[in-house]
């Protein structure tokens, strides 16, 4: 009887560092394609010059992320579906860059070309998108996406 439940013990094991294992394969071995924008918020006064408020520079780092998280957001997704017109088979993934006013947007797929188009598409829906949500604001794209290899 303990032969039996040692054996089982080391098939659940192996079974669960299998299925680890498969996950990672699936995250390492996908085509990404990556596009990187620069956001920035300026706030206009009335008169229609810039203007600067100091709880703005403290809030930055919050506006970067709201940028972030529109990347994601069900209205900027379904846009980036109608122009790639592709609706599945890839994962994409939005995150700042260090401190800085990037943001870097990476599309996986099992398919290079997919990855590549759906970044494209990417690249042109963020841009216009987040200045028609947040009034104010501008992105612009620094690094246009390649087909992986």
């Amino acid at each position: 009887m303990k032969k039996h439940i040692f054996i089982f013990v080391c098939l659940l094991c192996v079974a669960m560092l299998l299925a680890g294992c498969e996950t990672s394969v699936m995250e390492h071995f996908g085509y990404t394609s990556s596009v990187i924008v620069s956001v920035d918020y300026s706030a206009v006064s009335s008169d229609g010059s810039a203007c600067i408020n100091p709880i703005d520079l403290l809030t930055n780092e919050q506006f970067v992320q709201t940028c972030v998280n529109l990347c994601d957001s069900g209205k900027v997704l379904e846009r980036v579906k109608e122009i790639s017109g592709i609706s599945d088979d890839y994962t994409m993934n939005a995150k700042a860059i260090g401190n800085s006013e990037m943001i870097e947007i990476s599309v996986s797929s099992w398919d290079e070309q997919t990855a590549y188009d759906v970044c494209v598409a990417y690249a042109e829906v963020v841009p216009e998108m987040i200045p028609e949500i947040i009034v104010g604001s501008s992105v612009k794209v620094i690094d246009y996406p390649q087909i992986p290899a």
